[in-house]
């Protein structure tokens, strides 16, 4: 398996996954303690996949803590493409729940809803998204270089 910036088994690969881990708890916390917040579906659906995003970042960052502090094996060219498939699922999951949420977001922002009585909660709700689009981000760069380290694996190169 090819070695490269943010791969399981490297310092940054830890670095990017604590990163993303951090990120979607913020978001969640900040979505749990938002006032009303499972009142409105896109939220509700944004809440979950924050918290299955929060879960499965947390096993990862394991498993490179496992790899890289504790010299452990590196993972098994069958476990990078389960985690690999994974991470994609959970990517445009998350992608979905955050498109959903900024478009609720927006249509209350556009009709002044947030600039009466609900200014903070509304506060709350954009930087609980913007956590986790900051997350997603994050992801989004792990899901990549997986992808690339398995492309790399898979495809015979040039003599």
């Amino acid at each position: 398996m090819r070695q490269m910036f943010g791969g399981p088994g490297k310092i940054s690969g830890l670095v990017l996954r604590i990163f993303r881990c951090i990120f979607a708890a913020v978001s969640v916390s900040i979505s749990f303690s938002a006032p009303g917040l499972t009142e409105v579906t896109p939220f509700r659906v944004l809440l979950i996949q924050q918290c299955v995003e929060t879960t499965w970042s947390f096993v990862l960052v394991c498993c490179d803590l496992k790899v890289v502090v504790f010299q452990g094996n590196l993972p098994s060219h069958f476990h990078v493409m389960v985690t690999l498939v994974i991470d994609w699922v959970v990517l445009t999951l998350s992608l979905g729940a955050i498109s959903s949420a900024v478009a609720v977001i927006q249509l209350i922002a556009t009709n002044s809803i947030c600039y009466k009585e609900h200014e903070y909660i509304c506060r709350r709700y954009m930087l609980s998204v913007g956590m986790d689009f900051i997350a997603m981000v994050f992801h989004a760069i792990s899901a990549l270089v997986l992808s690339w380290i398995v492309a790399s694996s898979i495809l015979p190169r040039a003599v």
